[in-house]
């Protein structure tokens, strides 16, 4: 009788589960791309890992190819290049992450201390025009801004700094 019970109540807590999913389809709906964004992201790499224990050749299956074991981190920690790319690596990590920081950090002190409101909401929107504008976009116009007959070499001209436009890409 026990189990009667048990079976009754598993079977009405799934009606009640299915019940909610049919009424927030939305809410899984917009799951979709998340799910798929794991997958190509998280677990396809995993095929990639797979592939590095064998003498992997483009166009051949991978049943075909030859399994080497750790044959190819032997010869990739043998090879002077991956050193000197790892070397550089970190180096670069380290800078970007000390300079970066150390900059914003400054930016940020700077734009809290200025006294001039509109002149620091300015400066705020042109420091963050980046994050919602492509950065082909951003690089055309910094191109354009900065070409000898651009905006920037004619105020300058315009106000006497120079007398020749600067070739500012060399």
């Amino acid at each position: 009788m026990d189990s009667a019970l048990k079976d009754k109540k598993t079977n009405s807590q799934k009606q009640l589960l299915w019940s909610k999913m049919k009424h927030q389809k939305f809410l899984l709906w917009i799951t979709v791309p998340l799910i798929i964004y794991i997958f190509v992201f998280s677990y396809l790499p995993l095929g990639a890992w797979v592939w590095s224990f064998f003498d992997y050749r483009p166009g051949i299956p991978l049943t075909m190819d030859q399994f080497v074991g750790i044959q190819n981190y032997i010869d990739l920690f043998k090879d002077e290049g991956f050193w000197l790319a790892l070397r550089n690596t970190l180096a670069i990590s380290v800078l970007d992450l000390s300079f970066g920081t150390i900059s914003a950090v400054a930016f940020a002190v700077f734009l809290n201390e200025m006294k001039n409101s509109s002149y620091k909401r300015f400066t705020q929107t042109v420091s963050y025009l980046p994050h919602f504008i492509s950065w082909v976009v951003v690089s055309g116009i910094f191109i354009n801004l900065l070409k000898s007959n651009g905006l920037v070499n004619n105020l300058l001209m315009n106000i006497g700094l120079i007398q020749t436009p600067i070739e500012f890409w060399l």
